[in-house]
């Protein structure tokens, strides 16, 4: 590939400048820098003067890798009428290595260009609202080169980025956008109407982390999960300031454009919470509170930390205060940190009233959920001295080959389990952990059965192992 300039600290190397040994000394500013900032940059190299079409395109796709925040270097590469029309966020094409580079074939004439191949092995697709997904296929796709003002560019070629496993994972980072959930007959339980939910995307490190998370944002949840979420954001509303930031209280100021300014008190706060929860991974420090600005400059409101804990998405979650798992006598032990032997739980799972395989502990660690050791039977018993096994929640179908799954709880006290009955296999939720079984109907599985499962702490989002043909795949679902 092309030669790249490294920016190391912040500070170019550049020739062979020398160390300066005279002058006043000045005091900086040695405030801490976000983590991205202290980072080796690369930057490309623009194209030298009678570079033949392989080199062109071998320096276009180096370019690219950059950390240009705008891809100047690489738009030099191009003809004139691609340079303003190339859009790098379309989508992004990840292959194995970086792509093998070909000379196809030439025109008839020299004005007739160049067609070069890239080749390779593509295993996933990053499109333009930054959702990763699988996508393994051969990659086979073309550029064209034209003579323009006596040098080579680039005047046709695929959409996007196309990039190697190795400069993807440099250059991008996995950062999770929050759209409201509607919880529906669940809120009864939990009190909520609504909970915040990650939406998982791939931004550049390096390139303002906090000002494109905002705006990614505000670009609305991605296809997967859009259909089971909202956005307190009204459409086409945007980012104003060209560079958001903490300021020296760790409090971050956004100003929107005039599709925000009809907002009222209670959909502001929403979108305040959206941002604070988005933002803060990026952050160098803790977001103290956000306020929201109209377009002139004047307050549509704010919103604090501790008022942001309102919308929490970790409201359901809860906090373990110790791991639970089985013992060589299949009865239910627990283990804290400051602790160095386990110690047998309160109640029926601890005293042995039923020999265990699977347990699971609910968000508030007051209750489990065990399948014993042949997998046939649920239970649901309380974790406190003298509680009961009581009668089976569930039992797997007749002539199941591989019983009950272990099970899971979500944030709303549901508990999901999976019979891995080879003839029936089902999905199956108790509501509250103890009501009737209800099967959930699941689509998408293309005869596959479903043999293991993990539900997320707000109920919206659901990972599932499903078994066709010998393998086993891991699926998402809402």
């Amino acid at each position: 590939m092309g030669a790249a300039a490294l920016v190391v600290s912040g500070l170019l190397l550049a020739g062979c400048a020398s160390m300066p040994d005279s002058g006043d000394v000045d005091s900086v500013n040695g405030s801490p820098r976000a983590d991205a900032d202290s980072q080796v940059r690369v930057y490309g190299v623009p194209p030298r003067a009678g570079e033949q079409p392989r080199e062109i395109v071998l320096g276009f796709l180096e370019a690219t890798t950059s950390d240009d925040p705008g891809y100047d270097t690489a738009r030099k590469y191009l003809a004139s009428n691609k340079q303003g029309t190339w859009n790098p966020s379309e989508v992004t094409t990840i292959l194995t290595e970086p792509p093998q580079v070909r000379v196809d074939r030439s025109g008839d004439r020299e004005e007739d260009g160049v067609t070069i191949s890239l080749t390779g092995k593509q295993v996933a697709r990053v499109d333009a609202k930054h959702a990763y997904k699988p996508d393994e296929r051969p990659y086979d796709n073309k550029i064209h080169v034209v003579r323009q003002g006596g040098e080579w560019r680039i005047d046709a070629l695929p959409a996007g980025l196309v990039l190697g496993v190795p400069d993807f994972q440099r250059i991008y980072r996995s950062v999770n956008k929050y759209y409201f959930a509607r919880l529906g007959p669940d809120q009864r339980r939990s009190g909520r109407s609504e909970v915040l939910v990650p939406d998982p995307v791939y931004l550049r490190k390096r390139i303002d982390p906090v000002t494109s998370t905002a705006r990614a944002l505000l670009d609305g949840p991605t296809n997967w999960l859009a259909p089971v979420t909202t956005t307190a954001f009204r459409p086409g509303t945007r980012v104003v300031d060209d560079r958001l930031s903490l300021d020296d209280s760790n409090n971050l100021k956004v100003r929107l454009n005039s599709r925000a300014d009809s907002a009222n008190l209670a959909q502001c706060r929403r979108m305040a919470a959206q941002l604070l929860f988005t933002v803060q991974d990026q952050a160098s420090a803790t977001v103290g509170d956000v306020r929201l600005e109209r377009r002139d400059g004047s307050k549509l409101c704010g919103l604090t930390r501790e008022q942001a804990q309102e919308y929490s998405p970790g409201r359901t979650e809860g906090r373990a205060d110790r791991q639970y798992y089985i013992d060589a006598k299949h009865k239910m032990v627990s283990l804290a940190d400051s602790e160095d032997e386990a110690r047998r739980v309160p109640g029926a799972f601890g005293d042995g009233q039923a020999r265990l395989g699977s347990v699971a502990v609910d968000r508030s660690e007051r209750r489990a959920a065990g399948v014993t050791e042949d997998g046939r039977s649920l239970y649901v018993a309380a974790l406190e001295h003298g509680s009961a096994l009581g009668d089976v929640r569930l039992r797997a179908r007749t002539g199941a080959n591989d019983g009950l799954a272990p099970p899971s709880w979500d944030g709303l006290g549901d508990l999901w389990v999976v019979d891995r009955s080879t003839e029936q296999p089902r999905l199956l939720r108790l509501p509250g952990g103890t009501g009737t079984p209800e099967e959930v109907q699941v689509t998408g599985l293309d005869g596959g059965r479903i043999t293991g499962l993990r539900v997320a702490a707000d109920g919206v989002r659901i990972a599932l192992l499903v078994s066709k043909g010998g393998h086993t795949k891991l699926l998402l679902g809402r």
